[in-house]
């Protein structure tokens, strides 16, 4: 008898509370100054993204956001006309509908394809790019690369508290229901041009020859962007890479890589570098003046082919 007391009791004995572990916050008030002095304004990538050009799904043609309209279902797929839509449907079906948590066949919006249109607006994040393309396409070595390969750009998304998502994961408070997320770069590839999607190859080919007829002699670069899943997004991009950028890149010069916790250290200016400091870029930008960062959307709930397409620029 006395050993089952002694059991009853260690069993309804109140528990410990949960000791849960300090985060600290570190701030850098030198580094963000120099964030901003360094980066475009809130204005600048404002007005930068209103006049963004996009690629129209159906036709291949290009036009600025406000002239475009969305899919009503995806948010992802951009249009120059209802007929350009309708005609495009068989096809962009099969991209528009991805199995849901329940397991049926849902609707869905892509935050990372969303974000990943607005890098265009920023020529500071572009730069990093094209100067990840010379070393990526070998430019410095043969500058007609770049006529035989594609730039494609894997994006992904991550929480932007990361420190305070990891909080809660630790403590056992488990992730938050409606976190922010902001873009982050995954991966930088060359891709031949033969194995691009249609879509990029027809851009290349018409974009190419209207910058040859421009006068245009520096290396021309193609630049689209994907999810982790390999969804194409309709933001496709052409760049020149200029001769002061090239020469910059022959004297394999360094970069400064600032972290508000590690202070800043100087490293080779080399592909794995560049895309650090794409994401750094972008974690940094707290108060979100880059526009690339976001809620997760919702799953709309109207049928793409009887919806009416929205406008590009909502």
């Amino acid at each position: 008898m006395a050993a089952a007391n002694v059991e009853d009791q260690r069993l309804t004995a109140p528990e410990e509370p949960r000791r849960r572990v300090p985060f600290l916050t570190v701030v850098d008030p030198a580094g963000d100054a120099a964030f901003d002095a360094s980066t475009p304004s809130r204005k600048e990538i404002k007005q930068n993204i209103k006049h963004l050009e996009y690629v129209c799904s159906g036709c291949g043609e290009e036009k600025r956001a406000d002239q475009m309209k969305a899919c009503g279902r995806c948010k992802i797929a951009r249009y120059c006309s209802t007929q350009c839509q309708k005609s495009d449907w068989k096809r962009h079906k099969l991209d528009c509908v991805v199995p849901s948590e329940g397991g049926d066949v849902g609707q869905y919006r892509d935050v990372t394809l969303k974000l990943a249109a607005r890098v265009g607006a920023n020529e500071a994040l572009m730069d990093n790019i094209l100067l990840h393309s010379v070393l990526q396409l070998g430019l410095l070595r043969d500058s007609s690369l770049a006529e035989k390969y594609v730039i494609r750009v894997t994006c992904g998304n991550s929480p932007a508290d990361l420190q305070g998502y990891m909080n809660g994961l630790i403590n056992g408070d488990g992730p938050p229901e409606d976190v922010q997320v902001l873009l982050t770069c995954q991966a930088i590839d060359r891709i031949p041009l033969e194995e691009a999607p249609p879509l990029v190859r027809r851009f290349e080919m018409e974009k190419r020859a209207r910058y040859i007829q421009s006068g245009g002699r520096d290396p021309f670069v193609i630049i689209y962007f994907v999810n982790e899943e390999g969804d194409m997004g309709v933001s496709i991009h052409g760049r020149p890479v200029c001769e002061a950028m090239l020469a910059y890149m022959s004297t394999k010069p360094t970069m400064e890589i600032r972290s508000a916790m590690f202070g800043t250290s100087v490293v080779p200016l080399d592909e794995k570098a560049i895309i650090q400091q794409f994401n750094n870029m972008i974690r940094m930008d707290k108060s979100n003046k880059f526009k690339l960062r976001s809620y997760p959307m919702p799953k709309p709930t109207q049928d793409p082919v009887n919806a009416s397409i929205e406008e590009a620029s909502s």
